[in-house]
């Protein structure tokens, strides 16, 4: 689960394809690479798989192809399905990449088609975008679009900037962003936390 603001509802569940959905690894000190990280997410996919959960891979863990998440994604029910959660075990994505912050904007509207055509105008060098369904307890059925702010200490792929963006374009069609949320910490406080477990 991610974090919310001041007086924002949490959604149920985050949109997941299985019971253990994504396992993201990403290099944070200067002397670890992407390379490690996808040697590491290897690691992982293999061990998950002597406990019978299927994996797909991804970034640089995904050799030689380096598909990204949004390719692998694609290759599963991820988009097709609304939450996911159908009590299997599903699929576990892992992956290595640079770091990224994951930001979710919901549209109070079911009609999946409006979060996608939004895409080429939210999408950017500093971010990734893509749109699914998902449950919010209460608008009920949401389009969400969901983005990997790959440089979010920029202006151009600052959260707030997107959740700007995004609004005015569902302002345009009669629309509101109802829920904003993160399902990862800034890159700052989660390599303050890396540092505070080395101290100890």
């Amino acid at each position: 689960m991610g974090s919310v603001g001041p007086g924002e509802t949490p959604f149920k569940v985050h949109h997941h394809i299985g019971i253990m959905d994504l396992v993201p690894v990403h290099p944070l000190t200067g002397g670890a690479t992407v390379e490690d990280a996808g040697r590491i997410a290897r690691s992982i996919a293999s061990h998950l798989s002597t406990l019978a959960i299927p994996t797909l891979l991804y970034g640089a863990a995904d050799i030689p192809s380096r598909r990204s998440l949004v390719e692998v994604r694609r290759a599963t029910r991820f988009f097709s399905s609304q939450e996911g959660g159908d009590g299997g075990v599903g699929v576990s994505v892992v992956g290595a990449t640079p770091y990224v912050l994951s930001y979710n904007m919901a549209l109070n509207t079911p009609d999946l088609s409006v979060a996608k055509e939004m895409l080429p105008f939210v999408r950017g060098p500093a971010v990734q975008a893509m749109a699914y369904l998902n449950s919010h307890p209460v608008y009920g059925t949401v389009s969400e679009v969901s983005c990997n702010l790959t440089d979010p200490s920029s202006l151009e792929g600052s959260s707030t900037v997107v959740l700007g963006r995004v609004s005015e374009l569902a302002r345009a069609r009669g629309l509101e962003v109802c829920h904003s949320y993160s399902t990862n910490p800034p890159f700052e406080d989660l390599l303050h936390l890396y540092q505070k477990c080395r101290a100890k």
